[in-house]
This record gives C-alpha cells, sequence and structure tokens, in this order.
C-alpha cells in the first residue's frame, strides 16, 4: 500500500565516530506514514524494552541504506520529514542514542537528569526521557519544555554565576519525589562507564547541563497576571539540588555579582526545594526557612509563593460568559468597593422553568408574577385561589382547606416593580390531576414551538404529550384551543397578514428586481380603505429560467383555496428540458371568472413577452369557467389544447366502460390524419352517440388530439397534469392565510431548484434522463421491427414488420409518422435510419431535452427573503381583507372526488364500486326504490282541516283531545330530576 513502510530499529548501543555500537536490532512493518509523530516514536521505543523507561535517548535517522548521512529526530516536523520518502523508499532506519552510555552524564548532582518527566534538549540530544505516568491523580497538569539554542558554540566562555536557564513544562505532584535516576542496563564490556566526572567530560554542544533551572511555567504565567491554580495546604514548592558554591551567595569571588536570577530576572520562580536540602539551607545568607519548609528572601518574600501573590489575583473570571444577550448588570458597590444590599430579582428568560420564590423579590409587572405562579402550581400539582388579583396587588393562598401557603405582593413605593412582602412555602396537598390551573391560553405558549415544527400534530396525540409532559389531565378540546391559537400566533392575525401584502411584494422586488408583483383591491367600502382582491406573482427567476430553455408550452389551472377567506389560486407551468414542470407566476384572486382570468393572462403576457397575439405559443387547460373566452380576447392565435384527462371524465359519466374509454384514448392518440379519421370511424361503430359527442363544435379535434397539434412546440403532452401536480403538491399550503400560503410556495420552489440543479450535476449523460428513457425503448423497438434502406441522400424508406413504411428525412429531422416531429425525439423509424447511417441517435435529439439546457434555466435561483418583522412598513393605508360570511356546518377542506377518482380500499376484497343508482319503479338515477317516494312530484295543497275545538262536559271543565304519541310537557323540577338521574348514570 503506498503509505505503509518498514523502520529497522538499532536499540541498545550508542553512536560513535558515525558509527553504531553495540546493540541489537529490530523491525516494525505496515507503518502508516499518515500517522507517524515523535510521540509514536516513542510508544514504539516502550514497546521495544520496558528498561528504557527513565534513560536520555537520542533519535537519528536514515533514509534507504547505512550509506546515508544522519539525521537528527526530534520534533514532530522531523518525523514528517522522514516519511516523505514514502512510497519511493520504504524502509528507514532509526538509531537509538542511550546517553548513558557515553559516559557525559553521571554527576549526581545533576539535577536537571533527575526529573523522571518527559522533556526535550535540543543541545546535545533529543532530551527524550521515556516514562509510564503515574496512575495517582495530579493536582497541576502542565507540560515541561527545556529551551536551549541550537547554534551554541562548542564551548562556552566560563560565566559560574549565570545558568543556562531554560523553560521547563511538566507535570506537578503535591509533592514532587526527587530520587536519583537508576542507570540502565547496558552491556558487560560498558560497566562503568557512566561513572565518569562530569568535570572532566563535556559534551559536544559545550552547555553545562548542570547549570540548567528549573521553572514553574505555571508561576511565570501568574506573574504576568495570568490564572492561577488553587495549591494545596500540603503543596511545598521544590526545586532541583544546587550546588554548595550556589547556595552561598556572594561567598565565591569569582561568581558574577551583577547577576542575581532571583532578583534581576522578573520571571525567574525556584521549581522547590527537595525535603533533603532543607537542613543544609537553614542559615545561610540566601534565605531563612519558615515553618512550611519555603524560604524567604531577605526583601521579606519568596519569588514564586503563592501568598507572595494573593493580593496580585485576578478578579475577574477568564471563563465567564461573555455573550452580550446574557450580560447582566451587576450588584451595585459602595464607596469601599463592597456590594450594596439589593433583593433578588426575577428574570422570566431563564427562572421561568422552575420558579422560585423568596421574600423580597421584586416582578418587573404583576403578569410576570402570575404566570410564575401558575408555572409553580402546575409543576407541584396544586391549585390556588387569589384573594386580592389586581395591577398594584396579588394575594393567594392554597385552595386546599386548612394549609398555610400564602403569597402576597404589592406595588413599591414610586414604582410598576412588585415585591413579594408575605411568602409562606409549605405545601402538603397531594398532586391533583385535574389541575385547574391548566388552560389552553398556558398550553399555548409553552408548546407552541413544538406546534411549530409539527404542524399537522394529531389532537389526540398533542393531549396526551401535553399531558406526560406536564403530569396534568389536557382534554381534547383544550388542545385543540392550543393549536389553534399557536399556530394563529406564528402566522399572525389573517388581517394583520393581508395589510402587509404589500410590504411583502415590495421585499421580493429588493431581493430581485426582476420580480413582477401587481396588487388590485377594492374601494367600494364606506371607509374608503383598500379591500384586497387580486394579488399576482412572478419571481424574476423563475420568469428568466423559463426563458433560459423551456418551450413555449403553458398549462394554466386554478384551484380552491382552503382558508376561512376562499378564493381560488392561479397557477401558470412550463416545461423544462426534462419534461418537468418549471412554475412561472401563481395569483390569488376573488373567484374564477373571465375577468380574473384576463387580467392574469395579462400580466403572464408581459412578463413573457408573448406578442403578436400569442402566435407559436400552445396553452393546455381544463376548460375552466371563463378560460375560454380569455383566450379568445388576450391570445387569439395562440393554440389551444384541451386535457384529455377531463375530457375523458366527461365523457365516461355518459358511456361508460372500457371499451369506451380505450377508443377515446386511442382517437386522441392518433398523430396522423388517416390514422385519426379510422380511430373514429372505429368510434361511430362502437357508439355512435359517442362519435357524435366527440364531433361537437364545442370540442373540436383541433384541441385534443394530436393529428391537429402544431409540430413547432416539439410538445405532444395531452393531459394538463403539470399543473395539476403542482396544485397537489402545495395542497398543505392553500389551507394558509395568503401571506402564509406565499412564502411557503416560494421556498418550497426555492429547496426543490436547488435539489434538481444538484441532482443534474450529479447526471453523467448529455441527454435529460426522461428523454434517455424514450430514446432508449426507441432504440429496442428499431432493432426489432424496423428495417430502413437509403435512397443515396439523407431520405430513407423504413419498413415494418408489421406491413406499413414510413419515410424519414434526417436532414430535415421529420418522419411521416409524425412521432418525432411532435416531441423531437427520434422515433423507432428516424432511429433505424441512424443506424443504418452508422451515427449516433443522441445528435438528432432536440436541444431542448440537453442537459446543458437544464443547467441554464436551473441556474436561475430565487433569491432568500427576510422575515416579516424585518420587512419596512408603508405609509399608506392599511389593507383589509375581503368579506367573509361563515357558512353553516363545519368547513369543508377535501375536493369532493369523482368516482374514477375514488382510492380502493385497503385489504383483500374490492369494496363495492357504483357510480349512481337507478330506481326500478321510476328508472331514474339518483335513488333506489325504498327512496323513490321522496322524489315523487309536489302534491298540491289541499284546503286546512278545521281544528277541534273544546268541547264541554257541562260541568264547566274543559278538556281537550290530544294527538295520539305526543308526550305531555314536563315541569322544571321533573326535568331537574330527570337531568341528575342522568349524570349519575354517566358517572
Amino acid at each position: 500500500q503506498p503509505d505503509y513502510f518498514t523502520i529497522k530499529v538499532f536499540h541498545g548501543g550508542c553512536i560513535r565516530d558515525n558509527k553504531y555500537v553495540g546493540g541489537k536490532v529490530n523491525f516494525y512493518d505496515h507503518v502508516d506514514k499518515d500517522k507517524m509523530s515523535l510521540l509514536e516514536i516513542d510508544n514504539m521505543v516502550r514497546q521495544l524494552d520496558p528498561t528504557y523507561e527513565g534513560q536520555r535517548i537520542d533519535y537519528w535517522y536514515r533514509i534507504g541504506s547505512e550509506d546515508q548521512a544522519l539525521t537528527k529526530l526530534s520534533t514532530d516536523l522531523d518525523a514528517i520529514t522522514m516519511c516523505c520518502c514514502v512510497p519511493s523508499i520504504r524502509l528507514v532506519l532509526l538509531y537509538l542514542d542511550h546517553m548513558e552510555l557515553h559516559g557525559v552524564y553521571g554527576d549526581s548532582l545533576d539535577e536537571v537528569y533527575e526529573m523522571e518527566d518527559i522533556f526535550f534538549n535540543q543541545a546535545g540530544s533529543s532530551g527524550v526521557v521515556i516514562e509510564e505516568l503515574s496512575d495517582s491523580p495530579r493536582k497541576r497538569p502542565t507540560c515541561v519544555i527545556e529551551e536551549i539554542p541550537d547554534d551554541a558554540p562548542a564551548i562556552l566562555p566560563p560565566r559560574p554565576a549565570k545558568r543556562n536557564t531554560g523553560v521547563v513544562i511538566r507535570e506537578v505532584q503535591d509533592i514532587v519525589p526527587f530520587q536519583r535516576m537508576k542507570a540502565a542496563s547496558i552491556g558487560p564490556n560498558d560497566k562503568g562507564k557512566e561513572k565518569v566526572d562530569e568535570r572532566n567530560n563535556q559534551n559536544s554542544s559545550g552547555i553545562d547541563f548542570d547549570d540548567l533551572q528549573d521553572i514553574d511555567i505555571l508561576d511565570f504565567m501568574q506573574s504576568y497576571g495570568g490564572q492561577g491554580f488553587q495549591d494545596n495546604e500540603d503543596e511545598v514548592d521544590d526545586g532541583s539540588d544546587r550546588d554548595k558554591d550556589d547556595e552561598d551567595d556572594g561567598s565565591d569571588g569569582d561568581k558574577d555579582d551583577d547577576y542575581n536570577p532571583e532578583v534581576d530576572d522578573e520571571d525567574y520562580d525556584p521549581y522547590g526545594i527537595d525535603d533533603d536540602d532543607v537542613e543544609g539551607m537553614e542559615g545561610t545568607d540566601g534565605g531563612k526557612q519558615t515553618e512550611d519548609g519555603v524560604g524567604t528572601s531577605s526583601q521579606g518574600f519568596v519569588l514564586g509563593s503563592r501568598d507572595a501573590y494573593a493580593d496580585l489575583e485576578d478578579n475577574e473570571d477568564m471563563f465567564a460568559n461573555v455573550d452580550s444577550d446574557e450580560e447582566r448588570m451587576g450588584p451595585a458597590l459602595n464607596s469601599d468597593g463592597e456590594p450594596e444590599d439589593e433583593f433578588p430579582e426575577f428574570n422570566p428568560n431563564t427562572d421561568m422553568k422552575k420558579p422560585k420564590f423568596c421574600k423580597g423579590m421584586i416582578f418587573a409587572n404583576v403578569r410576570i408574577l402570575r404566570a410564575a405562579l401558575r408555572e409553580k402550581a402546575i409543576q407541584g400539582g396544586w391549585e390556588y385561589i387569589y384573594l386580592k388579583n389586581d395591577l398594584h396587588r396579588l394575594r393567594v393562598i392554597c385552595k386546599e382547606d386548612d394549609y398555610p401557603f400564602e403569597l402576597y405582593a404589592s406595588k413599591m413605593q414610586h414604582e410598576n416593580t412588585l415585591m413579594i412582602k408575605t411568602y409562606e412555602s409549605e405545601h402538603k396537598c397531594t398532586r391533583k390531576w385535574n389541575n385547574t390551573m391548566v388552560g389552553s391560553r398556558y398550553l399555548t405558549a409553552k408548546f407552541k414551538d413544538k406546534i411549530q415544527l409539527n404542524e399537522n400534530w394529531n389532537t389526540c396525540s398533542l393531549a396526551q404529550t401535553m399531558s406526560t409532559k406536564i403530569k396534568a389531565r389536557v382534554s381534547k378540546q383544550m388542545a385543540y384551543r392550543a393549536k389553534r391559537a399557536a399556530l394563529l400566533e406564528l402566522e399572525g392575525s389573517i388581517r394583520e397578514q393581508f395589510a402587509r401584502l404589500v410590504d411583502y411584494g415590495r421585499e421580493l422586488q429588493r431581493v430581485d428586481p426582476a420580480t413582477t408583483i401587481d396588487i388590485k383591491c377594492d374601494f367600494s367600502d364606506s371607509s374608503n380603505q383598500p379591500i384586497f382582491k387580486r394579488m399576482y406573482i412572478c419571481l424574476g427567476a423563475l420568469k428568466n429560467g423559463f426563458k433560459a430553455g423551456c418551450r413555449a408550452v403553458i398549462g394554466l389551472d386554478g384551484a380552491h383555496l382552503k382558508s376561512a377567506f376562499g378564493g381560488q389560486l392561479f397557477t401558470v407551468v412550463g416545461m423544462d428540458a426534462n419534461n418537468t414542470t418549471w412554475v412561472i407566476a401563481y395569483a390569488m384572486v376573488e373567484n374564477e371568472t373571465k375577468d380574473s382570468w384576463i387580467w392574469f393572462l395579462q400580466l403572464l403576457g408581459k412578463d413573457l413577452d408573448i406578442d403578436d397575439g400569442g402566435a407559436g405559443w400552445t396553452f393546455i387547460s381544463d376548460k375552466h369557467k371563463g378560460l375560454i373566452p380569455a383566450f379568445d380576447e388576450v391570445v387569439p392565435l395562440a393554440h389551444i389544447r384541451f386535457c384529455v384527462r377531463h375530457m375523458w371524465t366527461n365523457f365516461t359519466k355518459l358511456f361508460p366502460g372500457k371499451e369506451m374509454k380505450d377508443q377515446m384514448w386511442k382517437c386522441a392518440k392518433a398523430t396522423t390524419m388517416p390514422f385519426y379519421l379510422k380511430d373514429m370511424e372505429d368510434m361511430k361503430q362502437l357508439n355512435e352517440k359517442a362519435y357524435d359527442w366527440m364531433k361537437e363544435p364545442e370540442r373540436p379535434p383541433k384541441h385534443w388530439c394530436r393529428a391537429f397539434f402544431n409540430t413547432a412546440q416539439q410538445c405532444d403532452i395531452l393531459i394538463n397534469n403539470l399543473c395539476e401536480s403542482f396544485n397537489g403538491w402545495i395542497r398543505e399550503a392553500r389551507g394558509r392565510p395568503p401571506l402564509s400560503m406565499f412564502e411557503e410556495i416560494r421556498v418550497k420552489l426555492m429547496t426543490r431548484i436547488q435539489l434538481r440543479r444538484a441532482k443534474m450535476q450529479a447526471y453523467h449523460g448529455n441527454i435529460c434522463p426522461k428523454a434517455r428513457k424514450t430514446l432508449e425503448k426507441n432504440k429496442l423497438k428499431a432493432a426489432t421491427d424496423c428495417i430502413s434502406t437509403f435512397n443515396g441522400g439523407h431520405q430513407a424508406e423504413v419498413e415494418n414488420f408489421g406491413g406499413s413504411k414510413n419515410t424519414v428525412d434526417l436532414n430535415l429531422r421529420t418522419c411521416s409518422c409524425r412521432r418525432w416531429d411532435l416531441s423531437g425525439i427520434p422515433c423507432k423509424h428516424a432511429v433505424s435510419a441512424i443506424f443504418q447511417k452508422r451515427e449516433d441517435p443522441d445528435d438528432y435529439v432536440a436541444e431542448c431535452y440537453l442537459k446543458k439546457t437544464y443547467m441554464a434555466i436551473y441556474s436561475n435561483l430565487i433569491m432568500p427573503v427576510n422575515g416579516m418583522d424585518l420587512w419596512p412598513r408603508g405609509e399608506g393605508p392599511a389593507m383589509l381583507p375581503p368579506q367573509y360570511t361563515r357558512q353553516p356546518g363545519r368547513p369543508k377542506t377535501k375536493r369532493i372526488k369523482d368516482s374514477s377518482e375514488k382510492a380502493q380500499g385497503s385489504g383483500t376484497k374490492l369494496g363495492r364500486v357504483q357510480k349512481s343508482l337507478k330506481c326500478g319503479n321510476c328508472g331514474v338515477l339518483g335513488h333506489n326504490m325504498k327512496t323513490c317516494h321522496r322524489h315523487l312530484p309536489p302534491k298540491e295543497k289541499s284546503a286546512a282541516l278545521n281544528k277541534r275545538r273544546k268541547l264541554n262536559n257541562g260541568d264547566g271543565s274543559e278538556t281537550q283531545q290530544t294527538k295520539k304519541g305526543k308526550k305531555t310537557t314536563l315541569t322544571k323540577n321533573e326535568l331537574r330530576k330527570k337531568a341528575k338521574q342522568t349524570a349519575e348514570y354517566q358517572r
């Protein structure tokens, strides 16, 4: 594998005269280049021999062979450089130079080498000490870094007073244990070589390692105002061993008197003092031993001592929150810097999750206090009642008898702030499941965000979720009211949305100046305020995308809006290069009339530059009310197509049966006049009335048969499924208020454009997928059913195995079957002729199906807009919603489907499929024999019969003959008794 290599490790010896003496060799195979680092090499060495822990080892390496020069390995960068040879060279030679074998580090007073932590010596060795860390917890984990210049001279000038100070970052324990490092095991020939006098031996760099000092990096940082760590009382700052000459301040005349590290160096702080050397330091001039084992200087304090810097502690938290939204004003300070006594404040943003009260707590207003009380009562499962409840006072007690809970708050003097004056928090009552504190307003505020994420949440499921969350009963009606209020709060009131429609149009034009917005209002109101009537939206990206590559075929449709104010949503949809929908514009109108369609088509014509009466354009629709007269007035020269799917729905009501259905579709799909005439004759033979129905003047064949379609648009669709699928896609949006509906449509379109664009970018091929699928089918048919013969030019005669013949012209890209002409994709006859000429059928596909055309269309992206709260408000009067009259009963939100549209139920047995009833008595459709009497013609009204008068029985009493079966009237007491019995029975 390209990133793996082998490391040959020489260890157990040392390097002398550019040769490795002693030791042994091990190999590491399959070493990952990407995971190589200095720490990884340390782990490898530790696995070679556990006795290497605590030894000082230098790393050197060669690439490829032993003839190459040695290179020092001391940092991660060196390890990365070492791996650069991979994969050209897969062998690296690593040498472990054990410094103990050189005999240059043997002095017992060398405090640097008595440290058991890992550090790096850049002067003479890599300074690596391999050791396992202790399992005991450490108070102050830090690192130790030692810095020694690499360019040090071979022999330094003798300056005994100055030390080669470095920075040591180490893990500090509570009491640093200083012990002599045990000498590593060496060979018998080298025994005793580590006992060499360091005064007679110097290392290669000439640096006196005996004079290295350890500096605690924490104290080094604290001296500059950094955040310190809390020390244990038993912790003693220990330092390394010192020479006797260094302990006597000023006793050595050769010492440099102008240099005192403890005074001149501000960053100096001794790492610590060994416990064994405390007695030796007593009585010296350098300092006096204190009771805790730390010396004090003549200036009165010890450098590096925590007590000495106690007054220099930083009074600001380094890790405090700096978010400006969470800043809170701190307590006021008096002249002595002490905080003044302040009452606790209740913050509804943070304290409302789990309210806690105390005497003296202040609230901004009584509304916040009421909400906090309700939240606390619901969480605790108890109830309370108000004794005082106004804007200035609030007194509540527990609803249960003989329970001491009480809270009283009143207004503070000269402020509107409320303060708790009396508070008794004791509660002994049990949890109430039917808690009267739970209301729809409380549920709306608590679950508003969750309802927004799932607007179609089932009411029963929502009620169960609410009950589980608050641990109290929530009825279905309460959950329904809470959900409705939450949705209204999230969407804003309907009146407000109508008032902000003008601002919404300005926002759309701000982000995309090519957007067209047209709003039509009615001023028939007595207040002379504008009343919404229509709104047209054509986003600039949709307009430019259609012009970039879509064909001149447009589908129009209208759909009912399900909101309280009703209305219609007009949509106009085109076809992209993959024969999928490309929405052009949409509008909300008051009703589907000729006037509204004319207004919509005129605005659409301006956006799409439809001139010359619509010549060269094709419109397909469902023959909506008022649309055909609008076509005749706005685009009289355009080609109009009727949706055959809706035409068949009307056809099958009069002429049911699969045979009639198949024959009607066969007539519509005929691509040539001879086939159309033949199919119509077959229809006439099946049912002459059906033939006459299809020949009626109101549905001429030029609107629904392919044989009459224009071939310039290269589109042969028969149904208006493009608009129908879009209306179904936005079905939920059509039930929202106008502003929410427009925004949901825009966001859906913006997301879909981005998704389709990304999918097509990942698609491999120059032809879009749907066109490719059709072409592949034609290739298969051409290979199995067609034989082509050329005339020597670009014309060919293609014979089918069924006996028919067709002519193909490759230059004109036409075929006598007209399928290639209508769709722009080579038919099976054209594919056979193309194969005969040894050419690729892909080159004969129309440009409107190419991938580059698709990408040109979808390169027009819809721009995002801000929220309603960021829109600038207009200066004109607010627009009012249209008049609304509520109809009796529950509003209907589902369309009444035709019998052919009804979905089959689940299960293995098919339910009864019946389109209409037919009475056996009268033979009329729509009822049966049982209900025939309800549909009889009305009878003539007879003369009113004389009412029976009251009869006198002779004794002055009057009797009245009551009708048979009529119930007697009950008294109020009887009704009350009956209601109690009913309630008891239901209980």
